[in-house]
C-alpha cells in the first residue's frame, strides 16, 4: 500500500464511491479481511488499493514517457505509448492488492494446519485425563502451537469476559482461514452442544488429519519427480541440445550461434530454473508430524 491502512482510513471517505465500483472484482473481500485480521472495511480497502495502483501506474507512465521522449524527441506519441505502458502495471498492482488479504489468510492457514494436529492432541490428552473442555483449551492456548495457540487464547479471553464457550468457538470457526481448523471447531461445538463424547470426536479428528497430511506428503513426492524431470530438461538437456545444434549449423552455414544468442539462451534458461524452483517451493506441504 502507498499509505498505511490507519492513515488511509482517515482520508478515504470522500473517494469511497470509486472503491465501491471494484466490488465485482473482489466479492469475498470482507471475509478475507476478517481472516487476515486487517481492521478496515472492504470498501475502504478497495479505495486504498485503487489509489495505490493509480499512483504506481502514474509513476510507470511518467518513466516510460520520459524514456520514449529521450529516444524519439516526440512528446505526444511518447505520452500516449507511456500511458498504454502504464496500464499493465496499474491493473497488475490493483489485482495483487485486492488478492493480498486472501494471500495473507492462506499463509496463516498453512501455519495453523502445521500445528493443528499437536494442538488437538494436547486437548485430547487433557480431556482423556478428566479435565473439562475449557481447561483443555486454556492449556493448549499456553502451548507453543503458533497461530492455533493465539486463536485459542482469544477464545479463553472471551470466555473469561462472560461469553459462553460455544459462542466464542463459533466466532473463531467463522473467522479462522484454515478449513481443517474450522471443521474441527464445528465438530467440537456440535458435539459439545449435543452432549456426546468429545474425546471420541477429537480422536477421529486427529487420525483424519494425520492421514491427510501423510497423503499430502506422498502426493508432493510424486509431483517432485515431475518437477525434477522438468528442471533437468530446462537446466541441462535443452540448453545442451540447442547449443550443439547451433554449433553444427555454424560449421556448415552462417546461421549458427552468436554470442548474444548464447547469452539470451543461458539467461532464459536461468530464469526458467528460478521459476521452477519457486513452483516447487510453493507446492511443498506445510506439515508437522
Amino acid at each position: 500500500m502507498l499509505f498505511s491502512l490507519e492513515k488511509f482510513r482517515k482520508m478515504a471517505h470522500r473517494y469511497m464511491g470509486f472503491g465501491r465500483l471494484l466490488r465485482p472484482l473482489s466479492p469475498g473481500l470482507g471475509m478475507d479481511l476478517i481472516r487476515a485480521e486487517l481492521d478496515i472495511s472492504p470498501d475502504e480497502y478497495r479505495t486504498a488499493s485503487l489509489s495505490s495502483a493509480l499512483f504506481f501506474g502514474a509513476v510507470f507512465w511518467a518513466l516510460i514517457s520520459a524514456a520514449l521522449f529521450s529516444l524519439t524527441h516526440e512528446l505526444r506519441p511518447s505520452v500516449y505509448l507511456g500511458f498504454l505502458g502504464g496500464l499493465a502495471p496499474f491493473f497488475m498492482i490493483l489485482i495483487i492488492l485486492l488478492r493480498y488479504p486472501k494471500i495473507i489468510a492462506g499463509k496463516e492457514s498453512e501455519q495453523i494446519d502445521k500445528d493443528l494436529v499437536y494442538a488437538l492432541k494436547d486437548i485430547l490428552l487433557s480431556i482423556s485425563s478428566g479435565l473439562p473442555m475449557f481447561t483443555a483449551l486454556n492449556l493448549a492456548s499456553r502451548g507453543s502451537y503458533g497461530y492455533v495457540s493465539k486463536d485459542l487464547k482469544r477464545v479463553v479471553d472471551r470466555v473469561n469476559t462472560g461469553i459462553p464457550m460455544e459462542d466464542a468457538l463459533e466466532e473463531l470457526a467463522i473467522s479462522t482461514p484454515s478449513e481443517h481448523f474450522q471443521s474441527a471447531l464445528w465438530q467440537i461445538i456440535n458435539t459439545s452442544k449435543s452432549g456426546a463424547d468429545v474425546e471420541g470426536v477429537l480422536r477421529s479428528l486427529v487420525g483424519n488429519l494425520v492421514v491427510e497430511q501423510r497423503s499430502s506428503i506422498q502426493k508432493y513426492s510424486h509431483e517432485l519427480n515431475v518437477f525434477s524431470l522438468m528442471y533437468m530438461l530446462v537446466a541441462v538437456a535443452i540448453p545442451m541440445i540447442v547449443t550443439t545444434l547451433m554449433i553444427i549449423l555454424n560449421t556448415i552455414s552462417t546461421a549458427g550461434i552468436t554470442e548474444p544468442m548464447f547469452i539470451v539462451m543461458i539467461s532464459l534458461s536461468f530464469f526458467i530454473q528460478i521459476a521452477i524452483v519457486g513452483l516447487i517451493k510453493s507446492r511443498r506441504p506445510v506439515v508437522h508430524l
